[in-house]
């Protein structure tokens, strides 16, 4: 339970990131990387719980992105476009969650 609310904290950080102006050009990509790595610091995440949280940081990012998605495909006729952006959204901020939450809970272990 603690993991989905590490998780639920990074996305919410990579969400906050995307929406400050001008600023968002440089922490927007980085986002799920700065989210996951204060999520895995909070958690003092071990390997195996740094996959889990940048899992849980993707499942979450996909209850964003569905819902729009139906939106668009109602609107535009470019249903395979958005799907593949759907997956590849959702392997960015993965991956990204992942090896940020790698490092801070590794930080987080190394300090105590």
């Amino acid at each position: 339970m603690r993991l989905w609310k590490v998780g639920f904290i990074g996305i919410c950080i990579t969400i906050g990131l995307l929406l400050i102006p001008l600023v968002h050009f440089v922490s927007g990509p980085l986002g799920p990387a700065i989210g996951g790595f204060i999520a895995g610091s909070k958690a003092k995440a071990t390997a195996g719980e740094a996959l889990l949280v940048g899992i849980i940081m993707g499942i979450y990012s996909l209850l964003i992105i569905l819902p729009s998605l139906w939106v668009i495909s109602q609107r535009f006729e470019f249903q395979t476009f958005w799907i593949i952006l759907t997956m590849i959204l959702f392997g960015y901020i993965t991956i990204l969650g992942i090896i940020g939450a790698l490092i801070g809970g590794n930080i987080a272990n190394q300090r105590g």
